[in-house]
């Protein structure tokens, strides 16, 4: 299952407030085709395929 979230939760500050394991693939637009995403306990900017 994968969760998605708006653009004002895309902040690396957010994995330290929520703890290990919670955010795992959350993912949200981000600009132009693009997408974020934690994944790995690490914050990401990814390109978007539609």
């Amino acid at each position: 299952m994968q969760t998605i979230a708006f653009p004002c939760l895309a902040s690396p500050k957010l994995l330290d407030l929520a703890g290990p394991g919670v955010l795992f693939d959350l993912t949200g637009p981000f600009g132009h085709n693009n997408i974020w995403r934690f994944r790995d306990e690490a914050f990401t900017f990814e390109g978007m395929t539609i």
